[in-house]
């Protein structure tokens, strides 16, 4: 009867963590969500902004910054990996 009685209690228990989990992914859900609103926002407001910078420039100066843009971009697509990350990958 002992026993009967410990392995109850030890199965209850054992329960109790399972049930906040359950709670934790509910909230963790809805600070996901809340947190992506916040990142986009963020994102159109800097997009907002970049716009509103490049349409004060003179045309030469937008023209310019296009350039620059293509260029940066061509250089980064061909860069290698940092140096230590090549060192020390997995083959």
């Amino acid at each position: 009867m002992k026993m009967f009685r410990w392995l109850f209690l030890m199965l209850l228990f054992l329960h109790f963590p399972l049930l906040s989990r359950a709670q934790e992914n509910l909230k963790s859900r809805e600070e996901q969500i809340r947190f992506e609103e916040k990142q986009q926002q963020v994102r159109a407001a800097q997009e907002k902004g970049r716009k509103r910078h490049e349409s004060i420039q003179q045309k030469k100066v937008r023209k310019r910054m296009k350039e620059s843009l293509k260029k940066s971009r061509k250089v980064n697509e061909n860069r290698k990996p940092f140096f230590l990350s090549r060192l020390f990958r997995r083959h």
